[in-house]
This record gives structure tokens, C-alpha cells and sequence, in this order.
């Protein structure tokens, strides 16, 4: 269960660039960022570095995200001697992973199709069209990087769209029962006793069949989970900090703030602060 909306807020734009590639090109997407690929023109072939036998078609309009923790490559289709690509890197909160993103398959595709969404093809023509004249980032295309990778998201968990590699969970209905657990009620007071006791499993099962899945414990994840829940209230509200923390399971703002902290390497105040000041630059541009 991805939440796109606090999978991109926990996210930060680095860079975006346009390319016209001739064949034989490649391109490598490293697995320190989250990275996002869009052929704008032509085709290419795309797979992750841990399934390279398993290889996906992008064609004209395609969009491809590879997780941070799971680089990928691109390169020229046998049957296209051109390509014109966009890319574009993303990077966590204090460069720690964000929990949605531990759900994602090592590789995210999200096929063309303009009657989808109307937003998300308006983002990738203004991210598309800024980059002609600003390879680098700019305040505009911070902006649209942010808004696409929200769109791209929603499309792909609302309608199933394409994966290459191994979902994350594995298909595990169990795991899946715990995330959607976490999600619908963040703030509860979860035990590993009562997880197992609510879903009629041992705690040694519980245990046992997440770690599958996901290679982490449930209350691990959770804490991951509530991290990013915050940066985006954080970033997109004025709630609180202290209500906030009650929202996500703290009872205490400073225990909240130590476990953000240590998560982001970086305290919720910050977040908040650098975000308006990144607002208020855009605004003035």
C-alpha cells in the first residue's frame, strides 16, 4: 500500500535534464537517489540492476521510477535510432529512505495515456518544456518535478499500471494486511502482540513472514512509515509539531522530534522552516 502524496513529500528534487540520444546509448540510474526517467520521443529498454533478463519497453510517453536502493539502466530500442529522454533525481529527507518507497517494486512504470490523468501529462509538458532552457534546477522545475512524481504515483496505485522485478512484499496477503493496518491507524499504539492477535497469527509467523517481505520488522516499518506521514504534514500543513506527533503514535513532541531526527538527520522544525522559505522563493519567482 503506497501513499504517493507522502512518498513525494519525503522526497526533495535534486535535478532534471533533457537529452537527445543517438544509438548505441545507455543510461545508468544510480541507487542513492529515487529516479525518474521519461522518453519524451522514441523508445528505450529498461531494467533493474537486480533483474537485468527481465527488460521493459518504454515507448513515447512512458514514465519509469526506480527507487532509491535500486538502480537501473536504460538504453537504446533495436528499432528506434533516436531518442529524446528526461530524467531526474530525487533525495530523502537526511538521505535516510522513505518507508512508502520500501513498498515499490525496483522498478515503477507508468505507461502513457492522455485520458489518465489531464494533471499528469500537464507536468511532464511544463518539466519537459522548462528543461529546453534550464537543464539544472530552477524554482519552475522543483516545482513540476515535485507535482509529477505525486501524479506518476496516483496513476500507478490507483490503476495497477506496469512493474519490472520482484514486488517488495511479494505478494505476501499477509504482509499486506500489516501495511494497511499501519496505514489506516498510524497513531495506534501497535504491539507485536496485538498485530498478531488482531490478524490470528503468532507473533513468530508475524515476525517471520515480514522480514520476507520487506527485510525489516513490522514495528521498524511503522516507525518508517510514521516518519513520512510527518514530513509530509510538516511540509504541507501548519498543523503543530506536537499534534502531529500525537498523529503519528507520539505522545511526547520531543521523543517525536528525537525519532525524526534520527530518522532524517534532520529536526522536524528545519523541515518545516526550509520548506516555506523554498515556498517563498517560488512565490517571488
Amino acid at each position: 500500500m503506497v501513499v504517493p502524496d507522502s512518498l513525494a513529500a519525503s522526497h526533495v528534487p535534486v535535478d532534471a535534464r533533457r537529452a537527445r540520444l543517438t544509438a548505441p546509448w545507455r543510461v545508468d540510474g544510480d541507487g542513492d537517489h529515487m529516479n525518474l526517467q521519461i522518453v519524451l520521443d522514441g523508445a528505450a529498454l529498461a531494467w533493474d540492476a537486480g533483474s537485468p533478463e527481465r527488460r521493459a519497453v518504454l515507448r513515447r510517453g512512458d514514465i519509469l521510477v526506480s527507487p532509491a536502493g535500486s538502480a537501473y539502466t536504460s538504453t537504446h530500442s533495436p528499432t528506434e535510432s533516436d531518442s529524446l529522454v528526461l530524467t531526474a533525481r530525487y533525495r530523502t529527507l537526511g538521505g535516510s529512505p522513505a518507508p512508502a518507497a520500501v513498498e515499490l517494486p525496483p522498478l515503477v512504470i507508468v505507461p502513457a495515456d492522455p485520458n489518465r490523468c489531464g494533471g499528469l501529462a500537464a507536468a511532464v509538458n511544463l518539466l519537459a518544456a522548462e528543461t529546453v532552457s534550464h537543464p539544472t534546477a530552477n524554482p519552475v522545475v522543483l516545482r513540476a518535478m515535485q507535482t509529477l512524481l505525486i501524479l506518476a504515483f496516483r496513476a500507478w496505485t490507483r490503476e495497477g499500471s506496469g512493474s519490472v522485478g520482484r514486488h517488495r512484499t511479494s505478494g505476501d496477503p499477509l504482509v499486506e494486511r500489516i501495511i494497511q493496518a499501519f496505514h489506516d491507524d498510524p497513531a495506534r499504539d501497535w504491539t507485536l502482540a496485538d498485530l498478531a492477535r488482531s490478524l490470528s497469527v503468532s507473533r513468530a509467523t508475524l515476525t517471520r513472514r515480514f522480514a520476507a517481505g520487506l527485510g525489516e520488522g513490522p514495528l521498524s516499518h511503522l516507525t518508517r512509515l510514521r516518519m513520512a506521514l510527518a514530513a509530509e504534514r510538516l511540509r504541507e500543513t501548519d498543523i503543530p509539531i506536537k499534534v502531529i506527533a500525537r498523529s503519528v503514535g507520539y505522545t511526547s513532541p520531543y521523543a517525536f522530534s528525537r525519532a525524526f531526527t534520527r530518522m532524517y538527520g534532520i529536526a522536524p522544525e528545519l523541515v518545516r522552516r526550509r520548506h516555506r522559505r523554498t515556498a517563498g522563493e517560488l512565490v517571488a519567482n
